[in-house]
C-alpha cells in the first residue's frame, strides 16, 4: 500500500509541467522588428513572470524590452529588437511560468540573422580583381540554394543553455 502511493506520487512529479520555449524566430528573416517564440505548453500572462531577452554576440542587449504573450495564442511571445540589427549569431534568454501548474522555467536559444537576400555581393576573379568569373553563376546558385535552407525565419540553433526548474 505504501508502494502504491509513493509510486502515485512519483507519477504526479513526472507529469509536471514546464512552459518550455522550443522555439525562437526572426518576423522579417532580413530586417526583424521582433523575435517570436513558441512554448511546449501554455504561458502563464502574469506580468513580469515572463520573459524574452535578445543579446547580440558582444552580449548587448537588443531587445526593447516589450515582451508580450499573444492573446490568441498562449504559447506564443514576442518581443520588439532595435531596428537595422547586422547580420550575426545573437542569443534569446527566455523565462516563463506554465499556465497550467505555476512551474518556473528559463533557458537560452542562439538565434542566426542572415544577410538581406537582395544584399550586394562582390565577386574576385582568381587573379583578385573584381569582375566576371567563370564562378560566380555557379557561386550566386550554392547561395541561393543555402539562404532557402535556412528559411523565412532565420535559422533557430536550439540548443538549450541553463535551462531549469525553479
Amino acid at each position: 500500500m505504501l508502494f502504491a502511493a509513493l509510486l502515485a506520487l512519483s507519477a504526479v512529479q513526472l507529469a509536471s509541467a514546464h512552459a518550455e520555449v522550443d522555439e525562437v524566430q526572426w518576423d522579417n528573416a532580413s530586417h526583424p522588428t521582433k523575435v517570436n517564440a513558441t512554448a511546449v505548453e501554455e504561458i502563464a500572462d502574469i506580468p513580469g513572470t515572463y520573459s524574452l531577452k535578445v543579446y547580440d554576440s558582444s552580449d548587448v542587449q537588443v531587445d526593447l524590452g516589450d515582451t508580450t504573450i499573444d492573446p490568441l495564442d498562449a504559447t506564443k511571445m514576442s518581443v520588439s529588437v532595435t531596428p537595422g540589427l547586422p547580420p550575426g549569431l545573437y542569443r534569446v534568454d527566455w523565462e516563463t511560468v506554465s499556465a497550467d501548474d505555476g512551474d518556473e522555467d528559463s533557458g537560452s536559444l542562439d538565434l542566426l540573422l542572415t544577410a538581406p537576400v537582395g544584399g550586394s555581393v562582390t565577386l574576385l576573379s582568381a587573379d583578385g580583381t573584381a569582375g566576371d568569373s567563370p564562378w560566380r553563376l555557379p557561386l550566386l546558385a550554392l547561395g541561393a540554394v543555402l539562404l532557402g535552407s535556412i528559411g523565412a525565419g532565420g535559422l533557430a540553433l536550439s540548443r538549450r543553455r541553463g535551462g531549469s526548474a525553479r
